[in-house]
């Protein structure tokens, strides 16, 4: 009888560390939550009017004029990182494919931002340019960035490309709302190597200021061997991805359709806004996501404003990929407007992607336009949401413009 006691402590040694374990873990999930919801708070409550605003917007004037334009024969635009979410994620991880733009040669419905709603064709890569512009000879310039390269919420002939373009420059735009630092390195991998561009301009924005380091879709993002682009001369045509992408496009289409269906109300009415956001927040809630980025912001600060992951990711692709095909790489840095889109981060992540450009590419040319979209105060920005107007796009064109040597126009 003797000889089992030890047997007998040692498991219930083993059993009450491993409660204690689970009942910390089960305390740092309640923390995450908890801390993921009063982030939340305080992001509205400092966004409040603007978000009255918005709200308004979409109620008096988007729901209507989104309607008009399915009917009509656009498509709802889907974008990379609408995959994050949960129900596109499983998508993507179905196919094994993850789309670098929007869907191809497709009539979109973008935004409303106060101008009415902007509707574009995508181009033969799902971007945001004339679909010639893939067969030109030389492209001088390569935006790559987010919706403010894409143009978001202003006609074709105010974006940054079409502006450039029409300044002499052979443009390509690999712009696409919601693009963080993960994926710039992306559409750089993907694209570069083969577009072969005299300048590539790549654009931050204030939101990027994230780490993506554990993204779901890192893997897919960034494929051993990217496929989505082949060169056949000066042509430039789509290449294996596009075919894997066919079904994915399908699969999204339908699954955004549903989720507005279910906003609209009706018998198969979600759950109300808190529990909803909570439920979908279940997976990185389990990660501890919240508690991990917030951690890793403080080390940033303690440690003197240290670039996330992604940001450094995506300015090395940038780097690496210029100088093996012999393009100038340019960064650029686009504020956030302190009404539409307060976020304190934002001078701090300029400052730091601005050190750590210098620092290892001291010849790479920098672009802050945060001083020239100050001189056009609120007027830089939409009347009714957080991007920039077409005066504030067409301070951002002049300011790259400046840095492009004459012999680079056509």
């Amino acid at each position: 009888m003797r000889s089992t006691e030890p047997s007998f402590r040692r498991r219930v040694v083993w059993t009450a560390g491993l409660l204690v374990l689970l009942l910390g873990y089960s305390l740092l999930c309640l923390a995450d939550l908890l801390l993921a919801r009063w982030l939340d708070r305080q992001i509205t409550l400092a966004n409040a009017p603007a978000r009255a605003i918005e709200l308004r917007r979409a109620a008096q004037q988007d729901v209507a004029q989104l309607a008009a334009a399915r009917a009509s024969g656009k498509r709802t635009m889907l974008f990379p990182a609408l995959f994050e979410q949960e129900a596109f994620q499983a998508i993507v991880r179905r196919h094994g494919v993850l789309p670098l733009g929007t869907q191809p040669s497709a009539s979109l419905a973008y935004c409303n931002e106060g101008a009415g709603l902007v509707t574009y064709a995508s181009d033969r890569f799902g971007f945001r340019n004339p679909d010639a512009a893939w067969d030109a000879p030389t492209v001088t310039v390569a935006l790559l960035g987010d919706s403010f390269v894409q143009g978001a919420c202003v006609a074709d002939q105010d974006t940054i490309a079409a502006r450039l373009a029409a300044a002499g420059h052979t443009v390509v735009s690999l712009g696409t709302s919601g693009n963080n630092g993960l994926m710039h390195a992306a559409v750089a991998r993907a694209f570069l190597p083969v577009l072969r561009p005299r300048h590539a301009v790549m654009v931050f924005y204030a939101n990027d200021n994230d780490d993506e380091e554990d993204s779901a879709l890192r893997a897919l993002a960034l494929p051993e061997s990217p496929d989505y682009v082949v060169r056949e001369g000066a042509r430039l045509r789509p290449g294996p991805a596009y075919q894997r992408l066919v079904p994915v496009w399908a699969e999204g289409e339908a699954e955004a359709q549903r989720q507005v269906a279910r906003s609209a109300g009706g018998p198969n009415e979600p759950a109300g806004p808190g529990e909803a956001a909570d439920v979908r927040r279940l997976p990185k809630w389990l990660a501890l996501v919240t508690l991990r980025t917030v951690a890793r912001s403080g080390y940033r600060r303690l440690t003197g404003g240290a670039l996330p992951w992604s940001s450094r990711l995506a300015i090395d692709t940038l780097a690496a990929h210029c100088q093996s095909v012999g393009c100038q790489p340019v960064l650029v840095y686009i504020p956030n407007s302190s009404f539409w889109r307060p976020d304190p981060r934002g001078d701090s992540y300029r400052q730091a992607l601005k050190a750590y450009a210098n620092r290892r590419y001291p010849s790479m040319p920098w672009i802050d336009t945060s001083p020239d979209l100050a001189e056009l105060g609120s007027t830089a920005y939409a009347s009714m949401g957080g991007h920039l107007s077409a005066a504030g796009y067409a301070v951002v064109a002049r300011a790259i413009a400046l840095q492009l040597p004459p012999d680079s126009a056509q």
